[in-house]
């Protein structure tokens, strides 16, 4: 029973019974619905229930605001609806030193609680509306999923190369794509000017996907910028769906903690001149959204400047035509991204340690002005534990997929076919890395 318990942030354990393939999952502060059963973890007996002869009405609770004991908030994040789990509440989680006499819990005593998670209330209203496009009848089904300052159309040459052998899915993000497109599409669909969290934004994603794979299906999941970084995330919260990941540059798994920043150059160019602009446009865009679409499109322009200095000329067209301003809302991307990157320096996130369980090909430019990942990290992932990942640098700029369109296509179609065989051919060859 030991090998399938799980931690929490905290000493609380847990293990999952009954899996769900539900897309909405709880979070801090989600209003939740659950069914339970208490034990004591001494002799299994229990000591309450919500299910008897006389009741038979599910708990309603808002997790992480101290309403129920530390292990349950602890516990119940990250539930699926329909999810069960059986968490393991020591003491001092629990009813610690003075114990809960109602229900003869004794000082100390470590507890035993299996939750369903009937229903999370109200989460859905939080989520975009994301429309899938879909290309190609192929039986293997691949995600592309784009970045910051472009939109699905990044991704033009790859699908129009593998939706011949298989389905290809895209979307752009909100807020995202030509300003006056953006605006209208978000007005359309009743998008919220103040932009979604990385979790919302993949729980959306996942919502939209899981609606068109069969049950037990999983997906190849393909991402380039932010969608590097989301696809990441979008395993972590939602793995029943993902088969592998293929990663373009930059990855959530990546980045060096707490953040991008490791030199006094980076410091300027990644945060004073390249984030803050943009999240400087995010804060005024309601406010001022002329000054914030000038911003944004200013800020664009020089990013696309910097970052194709390395471009093959041959490409160069291409990539500044896929490439779009949007609005002064994407700013979003990096409001939150600086947020989680606090929470990360100060220990209250913990994606720096997630494990490495899904196969994962790495792509990355190493003719940058400076890199989007972490070193130590890429080089791990060519190590022979690491089974069906690789990492591979290549020579160009941030915008792989257009400045080596075909050697990216044979990369990917050669990994898709033979994931073992391919990336046993793969070893560091970048004196950067």
């Amino acid at each position: 029973m030991m090998d399938k318990r799980e931690s929490t942030s905290g000493a609380t354990q847990f293990e999952v019974l009954q899996t769900s393939r539900s897309c909405i999952l709880v979070d801090r502060y989600d209003k939740v619905k659950v069914h339970a059963i208490g034990y004591f973890e001494k002799n299994m007996q229990s000591f309450w229930k919500t299910k008897d002869v006389m009741k038979n009405e599910p708990l309603t609770f808002t997790v992480g605001t101290g309403k129920v004991i530390k292990g349950w908030d602890l516990g119940c994040i990250g539930m699926r609806e329909g999810e069960v789990r059986r968490i393991f509440v020591p003491a001092k989680e629990g009813y610690g030193s003075k114990g809960y006499p109602p229900y003869n819990i004794m000082p100390n005593d470590n507890l035993v609680f299996e939750i369903e998670c009937v229903q999370v209330l109200g989460k859905a209203k939080r989520l975009p509306s994301i429309d899938i496009k879909q290309s190609g009848t192929g039986e293997k089904k691949l995600l592309f999923m784009h970045g910051w300052p472009d939109d699905e159309g990044v991704w033009e040459h790859q699908i129009s190369c593998f939706s011949k052998s298989y389905t290809c899915f895209s979307y752009t993000l909100p807020w995202f794509g030509k300003a006056d497109d953006a605006r209208r599409i978000a007005k359309l669909k009743g998008y919220d000017p103040s932009g979604y969290s990385f979790e919302e934004l993949v729980d959306a994603i996942a919502l939209a996907v899981s609606a068109l794979l069969a049950p037990g299906e999983k997906i190849v999941v393909i991402g380039h910028d932010w969608g590097g970084y989301t696809a990441e995330l979008l395993n972590h919260r939602h793995h029943q769906l993902v088969e592998r990941l293929i990663v373009l540059d930059v990855s959530l798994k990546s980045m060096p903690a707490p953040s991008l920043l490791r030199t006094p150059f980076e410091l300027i160019a990644v945060g004073l001149l390249y984030q803050w602009p943009m999240i400087i446009a995010y804060g005024v865009s309601q406010q001022a959204p002329g000054f914030a679409k000038w911003l944004a499109t200013r800020q664009s322009s020089f990013v696309k400047r910097t970052m194709l200095r390395t471009c093959d000329p041959r490409y160069k067209h291409i990539a500044k035509a896929k490439s779009t301003s949007g609005t002064g809302e994407i700013g979003y991307v990096y409001w939150e991204f600086q947020k989680n990157s606090m929470k990360t320096a100060l220990g209250y996130r913990d994606h720096q340690r997630w494990k490495q369980d899904c196969p994962t090909l790495f792509l990355y430019g190493n003719k940058k002005p400076f890199m989007f990942h972490a070193k130590d990290w890429a080089k791990r992932l060519n190590k022979v534990e690491f089974v069906e990942s690789a990492s591979i640098g290549l020579p160009c700029g941030h915008w792989l997929q257009i400045e080596q369109m075909e050697e990216v296509n044979e990369i990917i179609s050669g990994y898709l076919s033979n994931p073992v065989e391919f990336t046993s051919r793969y070893k560091y060859v970048d004196s950067k890395i």
